[in-house]
């Protein structure tokens, strides 16, 4: 297996799978004015550094509405409870903000974590996520489109057959070809909070200049790269700009009858990106990250 296919499976288990038919636009990290201008209203609106320690909680609890509604994640009691924590301590100097680098390690350390415990059932839970779109039948793409080859993630696509030949070996670990796969995920990973944390500190205001990060803005990075949700534009423009989607991109690509729904942007069944923070945002998966953002 070749290092770009590598990195395919990698995306494909971590970032979450983008929808093989929707070309949304990679943000850069030197974003235009306009997407500055949307992220602020999105991601910039929600994840601000607490005043004092009586408002971290309600700065974690809005972060929280925010995603819930974005991606219906909804962050579990503890470890909401152990980020409020967190928030607390650094708004009062009695914990240090955290790296870039711990931000890596963390989510690294989640990632194998997850990973080591899918079972056969979760990787055919994620191979067909990935080959079934609940837009698309035969009746209404175009010739030619192939839901079980055509599949993306940040833009790319791997084939089922790449999945099914390797997925279950790269979840084990252990041979020497896995070991070498594992390392790369980790360095795609790597480079996946770099792009993260680059686009941030260019497009928003109190993300400028910083080399150290809040708890709340380390796992709003996580957030992001798990479900591919860069955080751009306001919550209330969402189902406005789904339904601009599903009734001008969609006609203009030849595909006819696609309908939001009550789906929420992101997330398991995303109407923009479907991507796995039922297995990557699990309470067991966050409460290691956070634990691991200060070890």
């Amino acid at each position: 297996m070749n290092r770009r296919t590598i990195l395919l499976l990698s995306s494909v288990l971590v970032v979450g799978i983008a929808v093989a038919y929707f070309m949304m636009p990679r943000a850069s990290t030197r974003p235009d004015p306009t997407f500055a201008e949307r992220l602020n209203a999105g991601l910039g609106s929600v994840v601000t550094a607490p005043a004092n320690q009586s408002t971290a909680e309600q700065a974690v609890e809005a972060f929280n509405g925010w995603i819930k509604v974005r991606s219906g994640i909804v962050i579990t009691s503890t470890s909401l409870d152990t980020l409020v924590s967190y928030s607390e301590q650094v708004a009062a100097g009695t914990r240090a903000k955290v790296s870039e680098n711990q931000i890596k390690s963390a989510l690294k350390a989640a990632f194998a974590d997850v990973v080591d415990d899918l079972t056969d059932q979760d990787l055919a839970v994620l191979r067909d996520r990935l080959k079934v779109s609940p837009d698309l039948t035969q009746a209404n793409t175009p010739p030619g489109w192939d839901p079980a080859v055509d599949i993306r993630a940040d833009g790319r696509s791997v084939s089922l057959a790449t999945w099914d030949a390797n997925a279950a070996e790269f979840r084990n670990g252990t041979s020497p070809q896995a070991i070498a796969w594992r390392l790369l995920a980790a360095s795609y990973l790597e480079s996946e909070v770099d792009s993260r944390v680059d686009l941030y500190t260019a497009a928003l205001a109190e993300w400028e200049g910083q080399t150290s990060f809040t708890p709340l803005q380390a796992v709003a990075v996580y957030y992001s790269i798990v479900t591919e949700d860069y955080g751009g534009g306001a919550n209330s423009n969402m189902n406005a700009y789904m339904e601009r989607v599903a009734t001008q991109w969609y006609p203009s690509q030849g595909i006819y009858g696609i309908t939001v729904g009550n789906r929420s942007a992101y997330g398991a069944n995303g109407f923009l990106y479907r991507s796995a923070p039922d297995y990557f945002m699990s309470n067991s998966a966050l409460s290691l990250f956070l634990t691991r953002l200060y070890q």
